[in-house]
């Protein structure tokens, strides 16, 4: 059964992108374009959520609280993908529960990866497999 990707983003072209990448590795992928959504969707337990930042409604610190502090969702591994690249955005998303950063613009190779090691399915990005 293939793994359930949500992916919380607003800006559609970076949509498509993730959502084309990850379909392609035999991923199922459902999109969010807003924070409400996706904690909305979150309920639903997929096996990994990635999510941006800068989102309306609801903003990435606060999906991650969300997930994060519900005991139904809170296992549910978390990439953070987002152009705030400065340390003290990354050291906030960690603290919150993120298990992964990456600054956009990103490695597609990359990112692919990092989600195929969060869910423990593929070997770690550079090692042979």
């Amino acid at each position: 059964m293939a793994k359930k990707v949500l992916v919380v983003e607003d800006d559609t072209e970076t949509q498509k992108l993730i959502d084309f990448l990850l379909r392609r590795d035999g991923f199922e992928v459902v999109v969010a374009g807003d924070g409400e959504a996706g904690l909305r969707l979150a309920a639903e337990k997929p096996d990994l959520v990635i999510v941006d930042l800068m989102l309306p409604k609801l903003n990435g610190l606060e999906v991650i609280g969300g997930i994060k502090d519900n005991p139904e969702t809170q296992n549910i591994p978390i990439l953070i993908l987002s152009a705030l690249g400065q340390e003290s955005y990354v050291s906030k998303a960690l603290k919150k529960g993120a298990d992964e950063y990456i600054v956009k613009p990103f490695s597609t190779g990359y990112l692919v990866a990092e989600v195929k090691r969060l869910l423990r399915i593929g070997p770690a990005y550079g090692e042979k497999g």
